[in-house]
């Protein structure tokens, strides 16, 4: 049938996973420690790809001179640019939207897992508070519940420093490199890395409003990728 939900398969097999962990890992925190292992789980699986996006920056940072150089050449003749830096890419086997793939990969992915934890919440909680609730329906009260949300997005606006800072020195290497051929494609390449400046920001705005759970998931992700970031970044300029 059209109407039915083409996640329902994930998400009930995501259930039963949490729940097995949950159960499996009480003695160290429960459905707590599940979800970050779950999240450690799918980023590792991922790391293959964000490994091949940063061969491609390195490649990017390589090629620098030699696209300012095509660049300055054809400036009056677009095509002719376009053409040039399309050939030098293939000539090196790297693609300007290597990456944005893992980020595509992750929106479905984060669907699948935000309403598996709501569904599989149950009874657990983080100090108290139940992976159901949510920081908007907590903040009438200084309690523990806005207390626990309160720390969770400390730690995610540390981390959207890091990350945000890291995203603007990959805009300025996308940009100058020239990653895209021309016209359009620079443009909405260049309109993608502004975006990513600031979407490290755009986790506190959704921590507001997602259950705990979710909340926990950005975290651990969020995190994930600083290190990932910090291990495969080195050397190049930050």
């Amino acid at each position: 049938m059209l109407s039915a939900n083409p996640f329902s398969g994930a998400v009930s097999a995501a259930s039963s996973m949490i729940s097995f962990l949950s159960t499996a890992l009480t003695p160290v925190g429960g459905a707590v420690v599940a979800i970050i292992v779950i999240t450690i789980a799918f980023r590792l699986a991922l790391h293959p790809l964000n490994r091949a996006a940063v061969r491609g920056e390195r490649a990017r940072t390589r090629l620098a001179p030699q696209v300012a150089a095509i660049r300055k050449k054809h400036a009056k003749n677009m095509t002719k640019m376009g053409e040039e830096l399309q050939a030098l890419y293939r000539s090196e086997r790297i693609s300007p939207l290597t990456g944005i793939l893992p980020l595509l990969i992750q929106a479905p992915i984060f669907l699948v897992i935000y309403r598996a934890f709501t569904k599989s919440g149950g009874n657990a909680s983080l100090f108290g508070v139940p992976l159901h609730a949510r920081f908007i329906s907590s903040a009438g009260s200084l309690g523990v519940h806005v207390l626990v949300f309160i720390a969770i997005f400390a730690a995610l606006a540390a981390i959207a420093l890091i990350t945000s800072r890291r995203a603007k020195m990959l805009s300025k290497i996308n940009i100058v490199a020239g990653t895209a051929a021309a016209g359009a494609a620079a443009g909405t390449v260049e309109m993608v890395a502004k975006i990513g400046t600031f979407a490290s920001f755009f986790v506190l705005i959704s921590g507001a409003v997602l259950p705990l759970a979710a909340v926990l998931y950005l975290l651990t992700t969020t995190a994930f990728s600083a290190g990932e970031n910090a291990l495969l970044r080195r050397g190049l300029p930050a």
